[in-house]
């Protein structure tokens, strides 16, 4: 929900493919001759430089590579369904293609399955117009007009030849993507709705592998109160998402404040939002066995400085500039997911939304998975 603004990094750099226009790599992986992980501890991302007492380790492949092997793979698609992303579901949906031949390709043969959620949580007992008490809840969800996944469940599975839907997985699962729609709440949650749905113990089979992908145009707002989304709250400013950004980050130590300025040494703190190490890193390095999980987050790169922008004098609005845009895409510097990333390390992406193709992000997406087979 962003006032005055149309509502409109990462994948795996490849050794054998050119990086594209936003994406940048993440410093612990590299493709190498044969895709495989390295020993990176010595390579420090810029963004990580004093944080290694806040908890990410350095990781070596001995740590992270699980001598056992997983039986398939589950894959948890998290997308945005605020207004502005009907063109990145699109372009997700049109690619995800390049993620299902990898899983079609995995040693031993397919056997995965595929859900999706969205980023809508609500905002409690503050609904209104634009945003629900309970959104989607972290719920799979497979749109009316898509395949319906035989056996009352909400996933798209295949294990060897058997496939649980009408049609080619490719199909089903584009529908479930682009169908989510653009008129969800404008307080985008996606590492709650992720950790939520993925305690859905009939999606998640703990012989499994797990693969995560973000898709959202702004930062991760989970809050820890919905307070925060109370629009009579006067103390935390206007009802908008620069909420998420004054209240879920601190720039050169500070709270950003309410007045357009441009500042610098943004990284996610206070104590409005959940942790992104304690909550959500911690849960995703424990939820499986050392190697098991991997993650692409598409979203728009941190920013630094960022410019706050005053949007409005009467009542007074502000937003924080994008930090990419495409057509009618625009995409807010993702603070938290970017760290998220970071932290997570090795077995971890990042892409930009506004680069009109996902093929590269999802083919390390399909690398990192592949290792752990």
């Amino acid at each position: 929900m962003r006032s005055g603004a149309r509502e409109t990094r990462l994948f795996v750099a490849l050794a054998l493919l050119a990086a594209p226009g936003c994406t940048r790599t993440n410093p612990d992986f590299t493709g190498g001759e044969s895709g495989t992980l390295k020993d990176m501890s010595q390579a420090e991302h810029p963004r990580d430089v004093g944080r290694r007492e806040a908890g990410r380790p350095d990781l070596r492949p001995d740590q992270l590579v699980n001598p056992n092997k997983p039986q398939g793979v589950d894959v948890l698609l998290v997308v945005d369904n605020s207004g502005g992303m009907a063109y990145p579901q699109q372009w997700l949906a049109r690619d995800v293609t390049t993620l299902i031949k990898g899983l079609d390709a995995l040693p031993g043969g397919p056997n995965y399955r595929i859900a999706v959620t969205t980023t809508d949580m609500g905002v409690g007992a503050y609904q209104n117009a634009g945003c629900s008490a309970t959104g989607d809840a972290g719920q799979l969800l497979v749109p009316n007009s898509c395949p319906k996944p035989q056996g009352n469940v909400s996933y798209v599975q295949r294990v060897g030849n058997a496939v649980n839907v009408q049609g080619s997985v490719d199909q089903a699962v584009a529908c479930m993507i682009k169908e989510q729609g653009s008129d969800g709440c404008g307080f985008e949650q996606p590492l709650k709705a992720m950790k939520v749905a993925l305690a859905n113990k009939s999606f998640v089979r703990s012989a499994a592998a797990l693969a995560v992908v973000i898709l959202t145009n702004e930062d991760d707002c989970s809050a820890v109160s919905n307070t925060l989304f109370n629009p009579a709250a006067a103390t935390l400013g206007p009802y908008a998402s620069y909420r998420c950004f004054q209240f879920g980050v601190l720039c050169n130590g500070a709270q950003p404040p309410l007045s357009q300025t441009l500042i610098g040494g943004c990284i996610p703190g206070q104590q409005w939002l959940h942790d992104v190490q304690s909550e959500y890193v911690e849960l995703l390095q424990t939820i499986k066995p050392k190697g098991w999980v991997s993650l692409l987050v598409i979203a728009a790169p941190a920013a630094d400085p960022v410019m706050v922008v005053q949007t409005s004098n009467f009542p007074p609005g502000f937003t924080v500039k994008q930090s990419c845009e495409v057509g009618l895409v625009d995409g807010y510097p993702g603070f938290r997911l970017e760290d998220l990333v970071n932290r997570f390390g090795a077995y971890s992406g990042f892409a930009s939304v506004c680069e009109t193709s996902y093929k590269a992000g999802l083919q390390g997406l399909v690398l990192r998975i592949q290792s752990a087979f």
